[in-house]
């Protein structure tokens, strides 16, 4: 959260980002929502246009819920956990409210991404497989393909729908892997981003900032969080 809040104050005004608004021990939903609404009203949301949510992933329904009745459009950072009638509910307030949602998968904005989905738009029988793989434990306690394997769902859904899963291999306590590959009987191409300076972030939020300006379909919608959670279902069967 401190990066992204470091990162977005020198690229962006128009977005408040919320780390530290956790949900207090013993503290249900009803409180939890009367103290977002003091803590929203004092936080200067009435100055942005881009609320960006950073808390754990457990409370995101609420936060959504608080920020959207101050008709706020919303990033979500990863990972995304809601269910599809979750989705849905939340798909309705935003419409309701004029709002739009997005959910902050970064390695969506990698340069060869669009290049490779541009050469095998039309083809069939394209296939897609890749590995996320951390040397660090599980601290927060999620299983490794909702909260790894889903940075390759959301790749293969932004960029590659129509492809077959071939493989999603995502663990914790191994050796650090991050890589996709595209593979066709006549065509093969495999992007290993484990490191790179590419300016992923900023490419999010201007894309985002965009979609809004410009009132266009945003990549990383809610809906494209319905397709990952279909395939994590297909993948966890």
């Amino acid at each position: 959260g401190k990066i992204i809040s470091e990162l977005l104050s020198s690229i962006s005004e128009g977005v408040l980002i919320l780390n530290s608004e956790k949900r207090l021990l013993g503290e249900d939903d009803i409180q939890y929502k009367a103290r977002l609404k003091k803590l929203l009203q004092s936080s200067g949301i009435h100055d942005v246009d881009i609320v960006w949510i950073a808390i754990p992933a457990k409370d995101h329904k609420v936060v959504i819920e608080s920020v959207l009745s101050h008709k706020k459009h919303i990033v979500v950072e990863k990972p995304w956990l809601l269910s599809a009638d979750e989705i849905y509910y939340l798909s309705g307030l935003a419409r309701d409210s004029g709002k739009r949602i997005g959910v902050h998968y970064q390695y969506c904005y990698l340069n060869k991404l669009p290049l490779i989905a541009k050469v095998v738009r039309n083809l069939k029988g394209v296939s897609f497989q890749g590995e996320f793989c951390i040397s660090r434990f599980n601290r927060l306690k999620i299983p490794a393909i909702n909260n790894l394997g889903v940075h390759l769902l959301a790749i293969k859904n932004v960029h590659f729908p129509n492809s077959h899963i071939k493989k999603i291999h995502s663990k914790y306590e191994a050796e650090d892997l991050r890589n996709v590959s595209i593979s066709h009987p006549n065509y093969f191409s495999k992007i290993n981003f484990l490191k790179n300076d590419e300016h992923l972030i900023e490419r999010f939020i201007s894309d985002f900032e965009n979609s809004i300006i410009k009132n266009k379909i945003f990549p990383l919608d809610l809906m494209v969080m319905l397709r990952i959670n279909k395939d994590i279902e297909n993948l966890k069967e």
